[in-house]
């Protein structure tokens, strides 16, 4: 007789299904994040896995990212993602660079 117990994926309880686009990297960034997940925590983990630092300044000037949902720049770093897309499961956001000069 068997004891082991199967241990079934570590998928969070009623976790959203959340994509990230960035044009210069070859994947999206994709994680399972409950609904009281922060925009601002969201950007944080979508910086670390494409190796992004907000705020850098380069040659070419300040380097910040916006997050971009419905063709809406994400401003309020407090709202949760549960706020934000509802009862949806998932959501697609894109990761835009923008360049400040100065």
């Amino acid at each position: 007789m068997n004891n082991q117990t199967s241990v079934p994926p570590q998928v969070k309880p009623h976790a959203i299904n959340v994509q990230v686009r960035y044009p210069a990297a070859v994947e999206p960034y994709h994680d399972h994040l409950t609904p009281s997940t922060t925009v601002g925590e969201l950007k944080t983990l979508v910086l670390q896995a494409f190796g992004l630092t907000d705020g850098a300044v380069e040659q070419t000037g300040t380097v910040t990212y916006d997050l971009i949902y419905n063709r809406t720049k994400l401003t309020d770093p407090n709202e949760t993602l549960g706020r934000l897309v509802g009862d949806h499961p998932e959501v697609k956001m894109a990761l835009a660079q923008v360049i400040t000069q100065g």
